[in-house]
C-alpha cells in the first residue's frame, strides 16, 4: 500500500535510537558480514547491505490483542520509512504459539510504505502480537518506523497530570522530572505535573534544570506533611480532580527511570480507551535493564499475598513477549506507573488510609468489583530499584495490617485459614532471629483489632512507633566491625519431608527452652540463603544484604522468643473471635474513609 496518509494518529513509535545496554528492547539485527554495526545519523540509522532488522522485541511489537480489546480502534497501520532497497515483513503470533505472515512489500526508492491492519481481520478470541522484519537488498538508511491509525479518538481532548509523591529524594525526582521535560515529544502528551513534597522543603528552581527553565509554569509544587505514598498520591488526585483542565492522572514513584516513548503510548492508548479501563506500565529491574521485574499482579487466592506475573523474565527472549501476549489483565499494577480518568475516581471514590503498602492493591481490587479493567500494555515501561534489594524492615507492620484491611472490606473468608500464612511466616522469623518482623506482625494485628479509626489512616506518629520497634528487635548493623569476606556453606535441604518437619520441630524447642547455640562470625550468609537451614543451632550470625554492602549481625534470643511466641498466640486468639463483627465494622465505614472530606480532613485541606 504505497500512499500518503493524512490526519492520522501516532500509537506507538520505535526508538532507533536506543541507549547500546537496552537495544535488544528496540529492535535486534543479523549482519552477513561480521563485525558491521548500525551507525547513527541525524535523519536516522544505516545498516549495511545484507542486514536483517528484526524488531520482534519488547519496544517492536504492537500488542493487537489489547489494542483492539480495550479501546475503539477498528485499523492500525504500519508507517516505514526507509531510504535504499529493501524487503520488510510484517508477522503475527497467536498466543497457541501459530506464526502468520500478515504482511509483505519491497522497496528500492526513497519513499514511505504503509501496511494496513484492520481489526476485522484477526483471528477471533485468538490474542496475539505483530511485528517488523526487514532485509537491506542494499545500504538502508530507517528513518523512522511505526503504529498509527487514521480512526478519530474516543476522546479528543486527553489532558493527563502526571502526579508524583516525593519524600526526601530530590536528585532522583530531579533525574525523572527533567528527562520528562527535556524531551519534546513525551512533554508534549502531558498537560501538567503534579509534585507533592512530604519531606524536606525544595524550590522548583532547585529542581527544574536551566535548559527547562521555560516550563517551570508546568508544574504545580504542594508541601504537606509526611503521610506516606498513599497520602502523597490521593492528594495529587484530589488536586487533578479540581483541575477543570485534566481528564486523566498518572501516579508516578519518584525514583523511577522513564522510557520517554511510553507516555507516548500511553496517552495515545488512553485516547480510543473505553471509559472502563485503567493502564499500569510494566516494571524492569534497574539492575538488570532488560529484566522484567513485574507486568502487574494477582493475588494468590489461599493467602491473598501479590504474585508478581512476568517476574524475573527476560525480555530478550522471545518466549517472554509471547508470555505478554495473554498476561494483560491483572488484579491490580503497582503505583510506579498507573493511569485513569477522573470519571473512574468518581465512580470508586478516594484510595483508603493506610500510609503506605497496599494502597494500590485494595484499588486494584475495587476497581474490578466495579468492572473497570486493570490493563498492563507491554512497552509502557519504567526501570525502578527491585524490592529484592532490602531485607525487610517496618513496611512489614503495613503489609499485613492492610491485608486484614483487604480482606475484611472485598473477602469474605475463613480468617482461620487466612491467618495461616502469617502464623506460618510468625514462626519462622521467630526461629530465624527476625524478632522485628514478628513483633511488627503482632502490633499490625493489634492496630487491625483496634478498628478503623486505628489502622485506616495516615498518622506520621504511628511510623515513628513502627520504626522504633523494628529498631529495638532489630538486628545490629555492622559499620566499622569486623566483617568476614567469606561466605557461609550453604546447607542442602533434605528431601525427605518427615525428617525435615522433625528438624524443625527439634528447632522450635530447643529455642523455647533456650539450648545454647554456637556462634559463625567467621562467615556470612547471603540474603537470598537467609532461612531456617543456614542458622539452625546458630546463636549469632551475619547476614550480607541484596545491595552486598551491608552486613547486619543477628542474636538469638531466648526472651525475646518466648514473648513473641506469648503475644502471638494471644493476639491470634483474640482476632480469630472478633473477626465477623470486625468485617462489619470495617464495611461500615468504607464509603466514608475513601471520600473526599474524609481526606481533606486527613491531609489538612482548607476550602
Amino acid at each position: 500500500m504505497n500512499q500518503r496518509l493524512s490526519n492520522f494518529t501516532t500509537l506507538q513509535n520505535i526508538d532507533l535510537d536506543a541507549p547500546l545496554e537496552v537495544e535488544l528492547l528496540h529492535f535486534k539485527f543479523d549482519a552477513k558480514q561480521k563485525g558491521v554495526y548500525p551507525s547513527r545519523k541525524d535523519d536516522g540509522v544505516v545498516f549495511r547491505k545484507g542486514s536483517t532488522i528484526d524488531f520482534d522485541t519488547l519496544f517492536g511489537s504492537f500488542y493487537e490483542s489489547d489494542w483492539f480489546s480495550y479501546t475503539a480502534l477498528e485499523n492500525v497501520v504500519l508507517r516505514i520509512s526507509v531510504s535504499g532497497e529493501y524487503s520488510a515483513t510484517v508477522y503475527r503470533k497467536t498466543s497457541s504459539d501459530d506464526i502468520y505472515v500478515v504482511g509483505r512489500a519491497e522497496s528500492n526508492e526513497d519513499e514511505v510504505i504503509y501496511l494496513p491492519f484492520a481489526k476485522s481481520r484477526m483471528l477471533p478470541n485468538v490474542p496475539s502480537r505483530m511485528w517488523l522484519v526487514i532485509e537491506a537488498l542494499s545500504d538502508i538508511t530507517i528513518h523512522k518506523i511505526a503504529w498509527v491509525t487514521h480512526d478519530e479518538p474516543v476522546q479528543k481532548d486527553v489532558a493527563l497530570g502526571v502526579c508524583f509523591a516525593t519524600f526526601n529524594r530530590l536528585p532522583y525526582l530531579k533525574r525523572v522530572v527533567n528527562d520528562l521535560l527535556s524531551n519534546e515529544e513525551a512533554f508534549g502528551s502531558v498537560a501538567s505535573i503534579i509534585l507533592v513534597n512530604q519531606g524536606d522543603q525544595f524550590s522548583l528552581d532547585e529542581l527544574v534544570e536551566e535548559k527547562n527553565k521555560s516550563k517551570i509554569e508546568w508544574i504545580k509544587l504542594i508541601e504537606q506533611d509526611n503521610f506516606g505514598g498513599c497520602g502523597g498520591f490521593t492528594r495529587g488526585i484530589i488536586e487533578a480532580m479540581g483541575d477543570e483542565e485534566l481528564t486523566h492522572v498518572l501516579l508516578c514513584d519518584d525514583d523511577i527511570v522513564f522510557e520517554s516513548h511510553s507516555i507516548i503510548r500511553l496517552t495515545s492508548f488512553i485516547k480510543y480507551c473505553h471509559d472502563d479501563v485503567a493502564v499500569g506500565g510494566q516494571m524492569l529491574d534497574i539492575l538488570r535493564p532488560n529484566f522484567l521485574y513485574e507486568s502487574g499482579a494477582v493475588l494468590r487466592e489461599k493467602t491473598l499475598t501479590p504474585k508478581p506475573l512476568g517476574h524475573q523474565m527476560f525480555l530478550g527472549d522471545p518466549k517472554t513477549l509471547d508470555y505478554l501476549i495473554s498476561s494483560s489483565r491483572v488484579d491490580y499494577n503497582g503505583w510506579w506507573y498507573f493511569a485513569f480518568s477522573k470519571k473512574i475516581v468518581e465512580r470508586v471514590a478516594l484510595p483508603i488510609p493506610c500510609f503506605i503498602r497496599g494502597d494500590d492493591i485494595e484499588y486494584g481490587i475495587r476497581l474490578k468489583k466495579h468492572d473497570i479493567h486493570t490493563v498492563v500494555l507491554p512497552g509502557v515501561v519504567v526501570w525502578h530499584e527491585p524490592f529484592y534489594m532490602k531485607l525487610g524492615g517496618w513496611h512489614y507492620y503495613y503489609e499485613i495490617k492492610n491485608r486484614l484491611i483487604l480482606q475484611a472490606l472485598h473477602y469474605r473468608r475463613n480468617i482461620r485459614k487466612d491467618l495461616t500464612h502469617i502464623t506460618n511466616i510468625f514462626l519462622r522469623d521467630i526461629l530465624t532471629c527476625r524478632y522485628y518482623t514478628a513483633k511488627l506482625a503482632i502490633l499490625a494485628m493489634e492496630d487491625f483489632l483496634a478498628g478503623p479509626e486505628t489502622s485506616m489512616t495516615c498518622d506520621p506518629k504511628k511510623l515513628a512507633e513502627v520504626r522504633l520497634h523494628a529498631e529495638q528487635y532489630g538486628p545490629s548493623l555492622l559499620i566499622g566491625d569486623y566483617i568476614p569476606s567469606e561466605e557461609c556453606t550453604p546447607k542442602k535441604r533434605i528431601k525427605l519431608a518427615i525428617w525435615w518437619n522433625i528438624r524443625d520441630i527439634f528447632t522450635f524447642l530447643s529455642n523455647l527452652m533456650g539450648i545454647p547455640n554456637r556462634s559463625q562470625k567467621q562467615c556470612y550468609i547471603r540474603a537470598q540463603r537467609f532461612n531456617m537451614a543456614n542458622t539452625r543451632g546458630l546463636k549469632e550470625f551475619i547476614v550480607r544484604e541484596m545491595d552486598d554492602e551491608t552486613f547486619r549481625m543477628f542474636r538469638r534470643s531466648h526472651k525475646s522468643f518466648v514473648e513473641l511466641l506469648v503475644e502471638y498466640i494471644r493476639v491470634r486468639g483474640r482476632l480469630i473471635k472478633a473477626y465477623p463483627s470486625l468485617v462489619s465494622e470495617y464495611q461500615a465505614v468504607a464509603e466514608q474513609y475513601t471520600s473526599l472530606g474524609h481526606w481533606k480532613n486527613i491531609l489538612n485541606i482548607k476550602d
